[in-house]
């Protein structure tokens, strides 16, 4: 499939010159001389003051910027489809994306760097991820567990408020903390992509490389924390209220992973190994939802055939 093909070379393709000035910006600084020296940038690179007072002010912000978190979540994307294949079915993939744009727009934020992205991975895995910056994927095991339109729009709904209230960004930045040198690391996500392998770029690109490849697997190998999945639920369960589907579904596909997983055996894997334990977000969830009164707005039947015929063979 095309659409595959074009994934998997994920690359991003940043201007030469807005790498040279992001490089000027950063090393423009004497507290960051020595941390220019060692990207092995020469000299004439550290001139321009303007540059580096715009990026002290960036690299003391508290927050990652959106295009830098962007960057960073196709750095991680690109480690996911290293890993796993694409489902390899047009319209499942359509459906799961016209269901998350939908989804996304009733969010807090409907409008993001490069706007958000859905892909299901061909894997019998339980999970669902999303990184920084809007990519988000669900397995085919996972949908598997969903029964109709309303619980796959709660598994969706989970991973875009994931993105809603930038968590993989605020992981990032917490990983990096307050030390000037690294936040400015953070500042250049964007270099770590450009694929430079020689020239003034190389060894600079090499190091972030390296830097960032640490946070990307610190993200995806012990996931999201506690009160972010809690956040996420919370989130999910507003969106889906937004849009007329039950919230109920989220606890339902929580309650019935649980039981899969139990069965299994598999308590260490997949959606356990980067999520929290079901049992305790069941019980949030169901607390939250004490007084709604049950009432969906979504055309059942309409909903149930464009499930069935999206994934009704998955």
């Amino acid at each position: 499939m095309n659409k595959t093909r074009n994934i998997r070379s994920i690359r991003v393709t940043v201007p030469l010159v807005l790498a040279v000035l992001l490089i000027v910006a950063i090393t423009g600084c004497a507290l960051l001389a020595e941390e220019a020296r060692a990207f092995g940038i020469a000299d004439n690179f550290v001139e321009n003051r303007d540059a580096s007072r715009m990026a002290l002010q960036a690299i003391e912000a508290d927050t990652l910027p959106e295009d830098d978190e962007y960057f960073a979540g196709r750095a991680a994307a690109a480690r996911i489809l290293d890993s796993y294949d694409v489902y390899d079915d047009e319209a499942a993939n359509r459906y799961i994306n016209i269901l998350g744009q939908t989804l996304a727009l009733a969010s807090t934020r409907p409008v993001i760097y490069a706007g958000y992205r859905f892909l299901i991975l061909d894997t019998d895995e339980i999970n669902g991820l999303a990184t920084p910056g809007g990519h988000i994927f669900v397995t085919r095991g996972l949908l598997r567990l969903a029964e109709s339109e309303h619980e796959v729009a709660a598994i969706l709904a989970h991973e875009i408020s994931h993105v809603e209230n930038r968590h993989g960004a605020k992981a990032i930045m917490e990983t990096k903390g307050r030390n000037l040198a690294l936040r400015a690391e953070a500042l250049n996500y964007r270099l770590a992509a450009v694929g430079a392998e020689s020239g003034i770029l190389g060894r600079g690109v090499a190091v972030l490389e390296e830097r960032v490849q640490s946070v990307v697997n610190a993200l995806l190998g012990d996931g999201y924390s506690v009160d972010a999945e809690k956040e996420a639920d919370l989130g999910a369960i507003q969106i889906l209220m937004t849009l007329g589907y039950d919230p109920r579904a989220l606890s339902t596909v929580l309650d019935r992973l649980n039981d899969s997983e139990k069965l299994a055996g598999r308590v260490k894997e997949g959606f356990h190994k980067t999520h929290p334990k079901p049992e305790r977000r069941i019980r949030e969830i169901e607390r939250r939802l004490e007084h709604y009164p049950g009432i969906t707005q979504v055309d059942d039947a309409a909903a149930n055939r464009r499930y069935q015929d999206a994934l009704g063979g998955i």
